[in-house]
Order: C-alpha cells, then sequence, then structure tokens
C-alpha cells in the first residue's frame, strides 16, 4: 500500500536499535486512566505521522502494549465520531488520522483506509492469539523486539537487500503467526523483513491495468459504462494522468525485466556461513 501507510523505516525502531519505549502506564487499576492514554498516545502519533515523522511501526507498539496492559479492550463497542459502531480497527485508525491533518489525497480513499484497517487488525488478532494447549504463550510484543537484531543482521550480511518497511514487516509477521498457530522463529522474521523476488514485475502490470483501463474511459467506447465528466479541463487532466503512467511503464518495465538476482540465504543460511567463516578464523 503506498501514501501513508507505506512508509520507511523510523528512528529508534529499525534498524539495530532499541524499539520506541512505551509511555509509563498509569497505576495497576486505573482503566479508564490506561484507556486516556492509549487514546492521547495514537493521537499522538497521528500527530507526529502529519508532521513527516514515521509512526506507524510505533502505532503497532502501542497497540500491542495497550493490549498486553488492559488499556485496549478490543472486544468493547467502538463508536466513531459520528455515533456510529465500529470495529476498533477502524476506531483506532480514525483516532490516529484525524490528528494527521491534510495529506496526499489517496490518503482519504475508503480502499486506502480499509486496507490500513485490515493490517491493524492482523496486529492486533497477533497480539490476543492464544497459543495451542502445552505450548507456552505467544509474545508479539517479544517478536517485534528480535526483529530489529533479524533484520539488523540481514543488511549487514547483504547491504542491498531489498527490506520492507518495519510496518509491512510487523504485519506480515502477525499473518504467519496467525496462519501457522506457532511461535514466530528468526528464519518467520527473517522471511517477513524482506521482498519477495518479483514483486516488481506486480507493480509494472498494476501500472499496466491502471493505463489499460483509463485510456478505455478517454476513448468513449460504447461498452464502457462509467462515463467520465464531458469538462475538458477534467479530460485534459486524465488524459495528462494517463501519458505519465504510459511514461512510468517504459522507464520501470526494462529495469524490472532484467534477470533475477540469485536467490538470497535465508537466515539460518546466514547465520551457519557466519558460524562457518568464524570457526575457520579460530583455526588459523
Amino acid at each position: 500500500m503506498s501514501g501513508a501507510f507505506d512508509i520507511q523505516d523510523p528512528a529508534g525502531v529499525f534498524p539495530g536499535s532499541q524499539p520506541a519505549q512505551p509511555a509509563s502506564p498509569p497505576p495497576a487499576g486505573d482503566n479508564e486512566a490506561r484507556e486516556r492514554e492509549f487514546v492521547n498516545q495514537i493521537r499522538r502519533l497521528g500527530r507526529e505521522s502529519g508532521a513527516g515523522r514515521e509512526a506507524l511501526p510505533n502505532l503497532v507498539v502501542a497497540i500491542v502494549d495497550g493490549i498486553n496492559t488492559g488499556a485496549l479492550n478490543p472486544s468493547k463497542e467502538f463508536r466513531n465520531e459520528r455515533g456510529e459502531k465500529v470495529a476498533v480497527e477502524h476506531w483506532i485508525l480514525e483516532q490516529y488520522s484525524n490528528e494527521e491533518g491534510k495529506k496526499l489525497a489517496h490518503e482519504r480513499t475508503s480502499l486506502g483506509k480499509r486496507t490500513a484497517a485490515s493490517k491493524i487488525k492482523q496486529i492486533i488478532k497477533a497480539a490476543r492469539q492464544k497459543a495451542p494447549e502445552g505450548q507456552p504463550e505467544f509474545n508479539f510484543r517479544g517478536a517485534i523486539d528480535r526483529a530489529i537484531e533479524v533484520r539488523a543482521s540481514l543488511v549487514e550480511k547483504n547491504s542491498k537487500a531489498n527490506m520492507k518497511p518495519a510496518f509491512d514487516t510487523y504485519v506480515s509477521m502477525a499473518r504467519k503467526q496467525l496462519k501457522n498457530k506457532s511461535h514466530i522463529t528468526d528464519e518467520d522474521i527473517a522471511e517477513a523483513a524482506v521482498r519477495k523476488a518479483g514483486y516488481q514485475n506486480n507493480f509494472v502490470m498494476e501500472l499496466k491495468r491502471m493505463y489499460s483501463r483509463l485510456k478505455k474511459l478517454l476513448s468513449n467506447d460504447e461498452k464502457v459504462t462509467v462515463r467520465i465528466s464531458p469538462d475538458e479541463e477534467i479530460y485534459t487532466g486524465m488524459e495528462e494522468v494517463a501519458t505519465t503512467l504510459e511514461q512510468a511503464i517504459q522507464v520501470y518495465e526494462p529495469e524490472f525485466n532484467k534477470p533475477a538476482a540469485p536467490a538470497e540465504q535465508t537466515y539460518s543460511q546466514q547465520l551457519a556461513e557466519h558460524n562457518r567463516t568464524v570457526e575457520q578464523q579460530l583455526q588459523q
């Protein structure tokens, strides 16, 4: 996802530093104070995002900590600013987004908000997931902390590794835990942190799809049921967008059609190779 929800690594989260620490919680038992502090923290992160600072990874930490301390109870009834009942992930996103202020138009689309809410939902489910009987409880917060070290190790091994942003890494980790119903290993984290080979081609395919659809709208084809505005200024603007898409395809497609690089080693393979190198050095 692009826009506000497609971030780069924030200082204090990635790479190689300690994760942002949550604010000290109110005294135990003061649930209302905990909830107020949680809401204030979410809104504060929204303002940070609006000021141009990367805040989504810290939003993940705040949500997971909120669930662990009882400041966030996803089973409660939540209502939006219009008084309508909404799911907890939509309520969190509203608290966060309302503080961001006016940004790119795409960030305000209903699709962009639904996608962001869906990702937050995965984080909430992972933080609440119960381990199978007989296994230690899941610790998604601990997995987030370990992700810092795993990612730093990958970057040190290969500075050109195509890493995901921190927020997307956390979401992929959550999906892995939910799907496998097992504790997240360092290898799981490493796989979640690196973009899969071929994702660039999907980007070009999406550009082509958008270009094809826009050209059909501009062609006055009788088979196209959606009609664009007859206003000349709007029509000209859409033509300019189509031209930009065409130019982007011409620029990116040759680059992405280059032969794929050799498959990257898994984290376990890299660790084993590192250990062999250390052993060889000690023997010399």
